[in-house]
């Protein structure tokens, strides 16, 4: 038997649940990055950031599909493929790989980013969600 869990599950809540939720860190990772100083760590910006891109993926998945990624996150790029089937958007799905690569480094990693990382972090996700809120309204 294989130890390591499924990289997707049922969905338990509907998928507007998950775009609240994307929308909320995306809300949050903005208004962070008005409120930053200077010389201030944007850290927080970059954490919000890659929670947002991950709550739009699983709002995908779920309105398609009614599966949402669970544990690995970088199988979601290839969930969302899946679930949109011929209406996937490769560079998006790209962009949205590329974004989880950083992952780890935006919520655990020592380091500390600078305001201009995190606005460039944070604009591919901007984007990512903006073709995101397209495809999910097309289903609304």
């Amino acid at each position: 038997m294989n130890a390591r869990k499924a990289a997707s599950k049922k969905a338990k809540f509907h998928w507007t649940n998950f775009r609240y939720n994307a929308r909320a860190h995306l809300s949050d990772a903005e208004n962070k990055l008005v409120l930053l100083e200077d010389r201030g760590n944007a850290k927080g910006i970059a954490a919000d950031a890659v929670l947002a891109a991950i709550g739009y993926g699983d709002a995908l998945t779920v309105q398609r599909s009614n599966v949402h990624n669970a544990n690995d996150h970088g199988a979601l790029p290839k969930l969302v493929a899946t679930a949109l089937g011929k209406d996937s958007d490769q560079a998006q799905l790209e962009r949205l790989g590329r974004i989880l690569q950083r992952k780890n480094e935006a919520q655990y990693g020592g380091t500390s980013w600078s305001r201009e990382d995190a606005e460039q972090y944070l604009e591919q996700v901007r984007r990512f969600a903006r073709w995101a809120e397209r495809m999910l309204a097309e289903m609304e």
